[in-house]
């Protein structure tokens, strides 16, 4: 008997969540949990590519991995915290660099910069573990807009030539329909060894990564 169902369980569990059904085993969803690799690879990718490693790509590098982490803890267990782990760590992704342009203007120290983001990805885990499937997916959704509206209206028409940014947003926005045909069940073989899921892993890994070079590049 998987270890991880004696702890609280999705309140979709068990036939309204994710395709790929949550096996009894120690690894819960092999095809989400080892595709959650590729975040680790492109946040190793995107910081060896740094000629000049600040502070913030760094930090930038480390939440990526950390993205990475949590979507292992969520799809290896499948529990309600693992899975708010998954949908904290997105929130952080999708607002990182407008809590760091507000930690920067506060002159914090770098050790009370990494603590607050930390205890920015804690709140943000509580208040998901409170949450189902639906609810959290459209609060990620909605912080992803606002992100968006305020980098296209800080850009103006520049937003036109800025060819990392758009090659982020369209392989995001195609990989979140593969996501909601996943999660809808519309494109779905429950035990297959593959899934629209783990393609939309690689797809936001790849997204998050050209999101950062692009940021970084335009400092």
């Amino acid at each position: 008997m998987s270890p991880w169902l004696q702890f609280k369980q999705p309140s979709c569990y068990p036939n309204e969540c994710m395709c790929e059904f949550a096996r009894d085993a120690l690894i819960r969803q092999p095809s989400a949990f080892w595709s959650s690799l590729s975040y680790f690879f492109l946040a190793y990718w995107f910081y060896r590519e740094q000629r000049i490693k600040t502070f913030d790509s760094t930090l930038w590098a480390a939440v990526i991995a950390l993205l990475g982490f949590s979507s292992l803890v969520g799809h290896g267990t499948f529990t309600q915290f693992g899975l708010s782990m998954d949908f904290a760590a997105i929130i952080l992704i999708i607002s990182f660099f407008g809590l760091i342009k507000i930690l920067n203007r506060m002159e914090n120290s770098k050790i009370k910069t990494v603590f607050l983001l930390g205890m920015f990805y804690v709140a943000t885990l509580a208040g998901m573990y409170f949450m189902d499937k639906w609810s959290r997916i459209g609060v990620s959704i909605l912080v992803f807009f606002f992100t968006v509206a305020d980098v296209i209206v800080s850009m103006g028409a520049s937003f036109l030539k800025a060819r990392l940014l758009q090659s982020s947003l369209i392989i995001l926005v195609t990989s979140f329909g593969l996501f909601l045909l996943d999660e809808l069940h519309i494109v779905c073989e429950p035990m297959g060894l593959w899934h629209l899921h783990s393609v939309w892993h690689l797809g936001t890994a790849i997204s998050i990564y050209l999101y950062g070079k692009w940021r970084f590049s335009v400092r």
